[in-house]
């Protein structure tokens, strides 16, 4: 490894570049720790976080070359962050392991690869992040009965571009999908063949561009509901219309908005 942490907390790693290594950083069994800025280049593996990792976070940091398989994995780890990374020419972008519970990803930017995310942990929280010109944006993979994803929440991310955006396994349930701008969408675009995921929240269900919504109100919901397939679940509440102002595009989207008057 370029650089590895065992059982070493609270620590700061800032501004290093690793290059063409096995795993660019590692950390086992270590905990707190922030790792920002740094460059992670033509490495077989990314970022590893395993042994019962908590509370790091990941921040500002860029990982990318078409030998990467895993920018970032999470394999036993809870309660990591990882906000504001750029992710590019990865094989897959983020791994998370069914070991993996409660971490918090976050206004990425995951571009040109194969997966976006691959989902198999649960209690994680997926918002804000842009998914876009990759093979399968958002993947649940199939387990095989070995292990539930359960209790996740995507919310907020914008999938564009992708091959097909997003694919929730047989071995899913109770998982929370909103205020997801799914882009282009075909009848492959979105599967969920789980059981009790649920489409809407507070009232608030997902962008599908291409599909038409009646919003007779005026409230910015559609009156009728988006089937989802095929476990037919009903996304009750779907958007009528984008706000580019508030939608999850990755590192770009965690910027603050402002008004500027040009004279």
């Amino acid at each position: 490894a370029g650089i590895q942490m065992t059982s070493s907390s609270n620590n700061q790693i800032l501004d290093n570049q690793c290059l063409a290594n096995d795993t660019g950083i590692r950390l086992i069994a270590s905990d707190g720790n922030r790792l920002a800025d740094n460059i992670v280049f033509a490495n077989a593996t990314g970022v590893v976080v395993s042994g019962g990792s908590d509370q790091n976070e990941f921040t500002g940091n860029i990982v990318y070359h078409p030998n990467t398989k895993q920018a970032f994995t999470l394999e036993l780890a809870s309660g990591n962050r990882l906000i504001r990374n750029g992710i590019a020419d990865c094989e897959i972008g983020v791994f998370v392991s069914a070991q993996a519970t409660a971490n918090v990803i976050e206004a990425n930017t995951i571009v040109d690869g194969g997966y976006g995310i691959s989902l198999s942990g649960s209690q994680n929280r997926i918002e804000g992040n842009l998914l876009a010109q990759l093979s399968r944006g958002l993947l649940f993979p199939e387990s095989y009965g070995r292990s539930t994803a359960t209790g996740n929440d995507v919310v907020n991310n914008v999938l564009t571009g992708n091959g097909s955006h997003l694919y929730v396994n047989l071995d899913s349930k109770a998982n929370r999908f909103a205020r997801n701008a799914f882009c282009e969408v075909a009848s492959t675009s979105v599967l969920d063949y789980g059981a009790g995921n649920t489409w809407t929240i507070d009232g608030v269900g997902n962008f599908w561009q291409g599909t038409p919504v009646i919003d007779h109100d005026g409230n910015g919901i559609g009156e009728s509901a988006v089937t989802v397939y095929p476990s037919t679940a009903q996304d009750t509440a779907p958007l009528a219309a984008l706000d580019v102002a508030t939608a999850g595009f990755g590192v770009a989207g965690a910027m603050g908005v402002d008004t500027i008057t040009i004279v």
